[in-house]
Formats: structure tokens, C-alpha cells, sequence
């Protein structure tokens, strides 16, 4: 048997592309794009609708300039509405017209995005803030981001979590009054600079330390870096969007010293920027580019007027007409997107240095988010119109793939309460949060637990049973479900788009089709690669242990078991031994895992060990499982095998065959004609005709810490319309 110990991880950006909707039948007939179906049940795209549909197109293509679906008949309730904004709004920002608020850019607020909420944080007056406690910043700026992202001394409810991270580092100005304390990195022996050291994730506690300890960062893997002035890097000085540094092997004075004369000096660009100087946008960050119609700024689109919103598609809004009642929307599945303000929820940095937009499937939501904004016949601009509400609380950057996502979602869905009727008019329950770190919702508050959470972890046990689950702790705020309700929440695929096989799945599966599912090439039995981590027995629930120990000892007994191949760690041919593997074992890790959508992609047969842990779109029925997979258990792991040996050829080729019909639920880009965005949608409206029939309950008061779940949905109309009108 092949050992080798190393963790195995895809990365990868997917290509350009896009879900379109259209406001005519011409618009529609050129994108080819298909019609709306009838009744609530939303028909599934076919993988060729939005093939030819490009970033280039996206300003061409308008949303709805309609009140409502046409389905609906609810046209002559609503009259435009276009409240004004300072005329000096769009010098900075986005006049949105549904609330006549400035939406800003990262760090700025007021009418005319000129106040600075970060100032400490900027090199200078009118720049833009940069947080992060790798590098040095003034102390100042410290302390204005432990208020920002809402630390407490005394409990813990930072929103930005890796303020804990590891210590910071900081540098004043003496003399120098708070208004103008600004970070931009003095020079080693420069005069009237003090340095500190100290941690910040709750209270701000800072203690003097010599220059050496004060302008050195260590990252999360241990590196050392110095922060350098910005000129050291050159006239262009990273061109303000990131921080001159030099790596140094340690922290002696002298080393210093001769590293900030004679080192190389390098940008290191904050997250927003990139190229050698930090001179190029990093437009990943934006929804769909702005739609050609405005400037990506670290993921906020600066739109032309009179385009707002997360990707300058908005130029309507609306209201109920005068005399007018609102009707409750039960025929069209139609999602209100919140426009939030960037100092509320923003793809903010994990840490200076730490980009996370390469991580595709902890960015699912995101992806979710810029088809969701394409797609006409489901997005609707008129929030009274509405039976789902998306809230896009952008969790995972600021609580990183291993922390709960609670403080942040907290933080949003108070920020909505607050400011919008909708959501107390539910409680919640019909509004919508993507939780896509590790572990999902296992570690949410039951407080946060009645709107509908899409997650990638699907594990549903029952935690009066000390054994009932394998994490440690034990997720204790829902003891009667665990991390996933089967019924309100949804598991969506992880959008694994850039990983080994996706690109090439649609030509692969033309030929499994060709053949009628016949493998005669796949010489292997099964094959897995990937960490064991065999002290840990909660990373897995026990499964890759136990298949290491079992297939350990099955390998040195000395039979013939040549077509079974179990790597511990990576392997350089993965694409090429799932080809060669008629089965591919998919477990999970320490929560959700990518194996069975690499199983999908490259027609390996999956086996999933995965106790009490629902898969994509399984709870929902979406997906037949048992037609194209096999569920085995813990306990069945001594007999895998035996198992898989007795399984027909023809039944291989049927699951196959299936295989071939519904791979497309993994893959989001439709592009590659995935289709995973649409299984969302379908499933997000299943949940909401159970939110109409009550089926998975209206919660008791004594139930929840939300104030206004106990007026539940009888009372959404009347609350809707007097906050409406007021």
C-alpha cells in the first residue's frame, strides 16, 4: 500500500459566466433562455440555457422593470418609488433609491461617504482603510476595529473572529493628537515612535515593547515578516492598497536592521488588490463584475448612476399604490436580496495576507448570490412581493472555515430586524443565510436556528444520546436535531468548480452514455487519497480510521487485493486513479467534504460513509441517492470488500447511467452546464410551500429568543403594511 502523509486540497477559480434572466419575450428568445414554468414548482434549466451568457453581455442584460412576476397579476397594487440621496452620493458611493440611503465603500458612511469609520486604519486623510493584525498599524487603528467589529470586553462577540488569531503588534506617534495618528509605517530608528505588543479579540490590552517586537508579524504558518515605509518598495509605494514587508528569519535588532538596508522587499497586497505593485482590482470579489456598469472596489461596486446595489443591477424600486393592500405572493417563488451596508456585512480579510476568494467551496453562498442576481424569474427588486428574503451576511470572512459563523449572522439578522419590516413580520423563517464554514450551523445559537440555513454539512442526530454524535464538543444548542433540520434548512453542493475533473465531466459523461455505462477500463476496485489524522477521531466520524486500519490489515495479509488503492495524504495522478476506480470512497472530514463530488465528475461510482449526515439536496428528494450511489455505514467498513466485489457489472453501468443524469447537481458554473444553482432554487421552494403549510411549525414564544417569531405568520401582512406605510 502507498503512504504518504500530506493534506490534499483543489483550489481554483471557475470562468467567467452567469445566469440570465429577461424583462421581454425578444430579450428572452435572443439569450435562449427558457420560459417560466407554471405552478409553484420551478422547473430545472437545462445545462445549454445560458451557455453562450458572458461577463462582457451583463450591462446589456437589464433586470425586470416590472412590480412583479408577470405570473402574479399583482402589477396594479404597486407605483414606482425614487427617494433622493445628497447630490453628492455618487461621487463615492450609490444613491439606492428604495431607501435614499448612500451605500458606501468599506471604512466610509454618511450622505456623501465622507465620514471615516476606520481612520487610524488609513496611510493618510480620504484613503482607505486596511485591517489585519499580521503587519504593524498605529495602535489607534486597533482600537477603533475592536470597536467596529463589535468586541466586548467581558463576552465574545467580536464578528471579525480572527482578531484572536495570534498577537498584534502596533506603533504611536507621540505627541500626536488621535485625529491624526494614521498607519503609515515609520522607519526602523525613527524618532518619537512608541511600540506595543498585545492581543485585541476582546479587550484592547497593550504592553510597550522594543522596536524589534513591535514591527514584526508572524502569520498564521509562522512567517515572519517587517514591515517596512511604503517607499521602501518604491515611488509607487504598493500604490496604497498594500504594505511594504521584508521576510526576516528572526527578530534580533541587527538581523533587522541589515534586512530593511539590504533585504527584498516585496508588496504584500491587502485583499482587494493584486499584482506586483497592488495596482490591479481584484474584481473575483465583485457579483458578476458590476455588470460592466461600475468600479470593483474590494468587493463593493461603485455603479454609474442611477445603477446601486451588490452588482449594479438596481435602478428600480417600489411601492404600494395609494388604497392599495398587499396580497401575500403564494403562486411565484420570488427572493428579495438586501442591500447591505458594507460596514454591516462585507467580504472583509481573514487577515493581511490571507485571501480567502480561492477556496471556492467555503465561497458557495457568494456564487449562489451572483447567479441568484441574474435570474429575473426568482430575484424580485420589490421586497412586497417577495416570500423569501436572502440575507447575505458574508460569515466565512469574517469567522474563517473552523470558527461558528454565529457572531457575524448575529450581528446581519439584528442589522435586518432593525431596519426592515419583513423579518420580524416571520420571525425569520422566511428569510435566508448561508453558513458554509466546516461545520455549518453546528455551533449557531438556537437563537439563530429559525431561519432557513443552506449549509454544506448536513449531520442530523439526536444529542441526548452521548453517542450520538462524533464531535467534540458536542454542538449542544439543538439536542433534539444536531447541525441540520431536514426540514427548514438545506444542503447544498460546495462549489468545487475548479477542482481535477469538473472541466472535462461533460465529454466524459457523453462517452459513459455512448457505451451505455460500461467501464471495461476501470481496473481498480475503489480508491481513496486523503488525511486520516488517526488520533482524531472526531475528523471523519471515525470512517477514514477505521478504512485505514481495516485496509491495512487487509493489505498485509498477503491475498491478491491489487485493485484496491487507499492513500494516506496526496497523490499527484488523482485524476487519473478516479478514472481508473469503478468505486470512489467518499467520507467527510472535520465537517462537510469534496469527495463525492469528485465521485460525481469523473463517473466513480460514490461510497458514501457518512452516519447520520444528509447529502446535496437529499433531504429534499431532489436527488434519488440510491440510484447512482451506495450508502454504507461505520459498522459495514470490515465487510467493504465483500460488498463492493458482489455488485453486479449491470447494475455498475445502470449507476452509471444515472450518474450521467444528475452529476450536473454538483457543479454550479453553467458553463460546464452545472445545475447546482437551480437545485437550490428548487429546493429553497420546497421549503417555502412547507413555510405556507406549516410543516415544519410555527415556533411557541417560549421556544425562541426572537421577539417577533411568537406573531409567526399570521400577522406578516398586517406588520408588512403599517411599516411600510409609516
Amino acid at each position: 500500500m502507498l503512504i504518504i502523509l500530506v493534506l490534499i486540497l483543489y483550489t481554483g477559480l471557475a470562468p467567467n459566466s452567469g445566469v440570465v434572466g429577461d424583462v421581454n419575450a425578444a430579450r428572452r428568445s435572443a439569450l435562449d433562455l427558457p420560459s417560466k414554468s407554471r405552478g409553484n414548482q420551478r422547473d430545472l434549466l437545462s445545462s445549454t440555457d445560458l451557455a453562450g451568457v458572458t461577463f462582457d453581455s451583463l450591462d446589456a442584460v437589464h433586470t425586470s422593470s416590472f412590480a412583479t412576476h408577470p405570473d402574479l397579476g399583482l402589477g396594479h397594487l404597486f407605483v414606482p418609488l425614487t427617494r433622493s440621496c445628497h447630490p453628492d452620493c455618487t461621487k463615492r458611493g450609490n444613491c439606492n433609491a428604495e431607501e435614499g440611503r448612500c451605500e458606501c465603500p468599506f471604512g466610509y458612511t454618511g450622505p456623501t461617504c465622507e465620514e471615516p469609520l476606520l481612520p487610524s486604519c488609513q496611510r493618510g486623510p480620504g484613503l482607505e482603510p486596511f485591517f489585519g493584525v499580521l503587519l504593524s498599524r498605529n495602535c489607534e487603528c486597533l482600537r477603533q476595529a475592536n470597536r467596529f467589529f463589535g468586541c466586548t470586553p467581558n463576552n465574545d462577540t467580536c464578528t471579525l473572529l480572527s482578531m484572536g488569531f495570534h498577537h498584534v503588534q502596533c506603533y504611536s506617534f507621540t505627541g500626536v493628537p488621535v485625529s491624526e495618528q494614521w498607519s503609515k509605517m515609520p522607519s526602523l530608528d525613527q524618532a518619537g515612535v512608541e511600540y506595543f505588543r498585545g492581543m485585541i479579540n476582546k479587550d484592547v490590552a497593550l504592553s510597550s515593547v522594543d522596536p524589534q517586537d513591535g514591527m514584526v508579524g508572524r502569520d498564521i504558518w509562522g512567517n515572519a515578516f517587517m514591515n517596512l515605509p511604503p517607499e521602501k518598495c518604491g515611488q509607487h509605494e504598493c500604490h496604497g492598497h498594500g504594505a511594504c514587508v521584508v521576510k526576516v528569519p528572526d527578530t534580533n535588532l541587527e538581523s533587522l536592521r541589515e534586512a530593511s538596508v539590504s533585504g527584498n522587499p516585496f508588496c504584500m497586497c491587502f485583499k482587494g488588490f493584486k499584482g506586483h505593485t497592488c495596482n490591479e482590482d481584484m474584481w473575483e470579489l465583485c457579483p458578476n463584475r458590476c455588470r460592466g456598469r461600475g468600479q470593483c472596489i474590494r468587493g463593493f461596486c461603485h455603479c454609474r448612476p442611477p445603477y446601486w446595489g451588490q452588482d449594479c443591477s438596481r435602478e428600480h424600486a417600489w411601492q404600494l399604490a395609494p388604497g392599495a393592500s398587499p396580497v401575500p405572493n403564494r403562486h411565484v417563488l420570488r427572493i428579495y436580496v438586501y442591500e447591505l451596508p458594507t460596514h454591516i456585512a462585507f467580504p472583509v480579510p481573514l487577515d493581511d495576507n490571507v485571501h480567502d476568494v480561492n477556496e471556492q467551496f467555503y465561497q458557495t453562498g457568494n456564487k449562489f448570490l451572483e447567479l441568484l442576481l441574474l435570474d429575473n424569474d426568482v430575484r424580485t427588486e420589490n421586497p412586497l412581493e417577495a416570500n423569501l428574503f436572502f440575507v447575505p451576511t458574508n460569515s466565512y470572512s469574517y469567522s474563517s472555515n473552523t470558527n461558528p459563523p454565529s457572531n457575524q449572522i448575529e450581528s446581519a439578522l439584528k442589522f435586518v430586524a432593525t431596519n426592515y419590516p419583513y423579518f420580524n413580520a416571520s420571525g425569520g423563517a422566511d428569510h435566508i443565510v448561508f453558513t458554509t464554514g466546516d461545520k455549518g450551523i453546528c455551533f449557531v445559537p438556537r437563537r439563530l436556528s429559525n431561519v432557513i440555513h443552506v449549509t454544506q454539512f448536513g449531520l442530523h442526530t439526536n444529542l441526548y444520546d452521548v453517542n450520538g454524535t462524533f464531535l467534540r464538543p458536542h454542538p449542544e444548542h439543538h439536542p433534539t436535531w444536531g447541525c441540520f433540520h431536514p426540514k427548514k434548512d438545506l444542503v447544498a453542493a460546495p462549489w468545487c468548480d475548479g477542482m481535477v475533473g469538473s472541466k472535462d465531466a461533460g465529454q466524459l459523461y457523453e462517452k459513459v452514455v455512448e457505451v451505455q455505462g460500461d467501464a471495461p477500463q476501470r481496473d481498480l476496485l475503489f480508491f481513496f487519497a486523503g488525511t486520516v489524522r488517526p488520533n482524531d477521531m472526531a475528523y471523519s466520524g471515525g470512517a477514514r480510521q477505521a478504512l485505514f486500519t481495516h485496509l491495512k490489515e487487509l493489505l498485509a495479509s498477503g491475498a491478491n487485493y491489487s485493485d484496491i488503492l487507499f492513500v494516506e495524504g496526496f497523490t499527484h495522478n488523482y485524476n487519473e486513479l478516479y478514472l481508473r476506480s469503478r468505486f470512489c470512497l467518499a467520507p467527510h472530514g472535520s465537517g462537510f467534504g469534496v469527495r463525492l463530488t469528485l465521485a460525481m465528475t469523473h463517473a466513480c461510482i460514490p461510497v458514501i460513509i457518512q452516519d447520520q449526515v444528509y447529502q446535496p439536496y437529499e433531504s429534499d428528494g431532489l436527488l434519488p441517492y440510491r440510484h447512482f450511489s451506495l450508502r454504507l455505514s461505520l459498522s459495514d467498513i470490515p465487510y467493504i470488500v465483500p460488498i463492493l466485489r458482489t455488485i453486479p457489472m449491470d447494475q455498475q453501468k445502470r449507476m452509471r447511467l444515472a450518474m450521467a443524469k444528475y452529476y450536473q447537481a454538483f457543479l454550479w458554473d453553467p458553463s460546464l452546464g452545472g445545475r447546482a444553482y437551480n437545485y437550490t432554487i428548487r429546493a429553497l421552494n420546497s421549503k417555502l410551500n412547507g413555510l405556507w403549510g406549516h410543516l415544519w411549525g410555527t415556533p411557541h414564544p417560549n421556544d425562541t429568543d426572537d421577539a417577533g417569531a411568537a406573531a409567526g405568520h399570521h400577522h406578516r401582512r398586517q406588520l408588512v403594511r403599517v411599516a411600510w406605510q409609516a
